[in-house]
């Protein structure tokens, strides 16, 4: 760092050392602001884990159900429709477009 400082014009020099020395002030400001920024957080977090932690993890679990059930659905619509071939096949030729079966 030295070296690279060397480098610098004086002006840019003088403001370097500055900041060096200022240092322990922005360290101060900066554990003042963080402290008043997060006092009480980690309670008031603890609180809404409890509060929402059953509910949060019902209404998910249900979206992801449902979600599930969307693919499933899908994969055997697909798989029973009445576009799908056997291997080596060439595909239907139709003017109509492929129908799907229900599950």
């Amino acid at each position: 760092m030295t070296q690279e400082l060397t480098k610098l014009a004086p002006a840019a020099q003088a403001t370097v050392d500055k900041l060096k020395q200022l240092k322990p002030v922005f360290e101060e400001i900066r554990l003042s602001v963080q402290q008043a920024l997060f006092q009480g957080v980690p309670d008031e977090l603890q609180r809404l884990s409890d509060a929402w932690k059953e509910p949060l993890k019902n209404t998910l679990t249900s979206y992801a159900s449902t979600v599930n059930g969307l693919f499933l659905n899908l994969g055997s619509s697909v798989r029973n429709s009445s576009c799908s071939t056997s291997r080596g096949a060439s595909p239907r030729r139709s003017s109509r477009p492929c129908s799907m079966s229900r599950p």
